[in-house]
């Protein structure tokens, strides 16, 4: 895990984006939102305490179709706090960017199954 983490670390520098706290949900697979890593993450987002949600891939995040979009619009989105991942580039303001969105949720879903 801790050579995983350097990696993740190199990955925030070489975007220009820096990490003050990590969130993992060690074991745990992303086929619901009730993981206390990701409760965590929600929590901080409402309190408005971080700017910035990184992920190494979206569907580290959620691997359930409806899940994905809510977390953006109604977690991120919402409470004015960015969303990156490091693997796939986004652009959840547009219309093309929520639709990529929804299909990288569906691909991951389809995936876990």
């Amino acid at each position: 895990m801790a050579q995983r983490c350097g990696v993740i670390l190199r990955l925030l520098r070489g975007a220009g984006l820096g990490a003050r706290g990590r969130r993992a949900d060690e074991g745990l697979i992303a086929k619901t939102v009730e993981r206390p890593g990701l409760q965590q993450v929600i929590a901080a987002c409402q309190a408005r305490t971080v700017g910035a949600v990184i992920v190494t891939k979206l569907d580290r995040l959620s691997r359930r179709t409806r899940d994905l979009p809510y977390l953006v619009e109604n977690v991120c989105d919402h409470e004015s706090v960015a969303l990156h991942s490091l693997a796939e580039t986004v652009d959840t303001a547009s219309a093309s960017g929520r639709f990529f969105l929804r299909i990288m949720g569906a691909l991951a879903e389809w995936k876990g199954n």
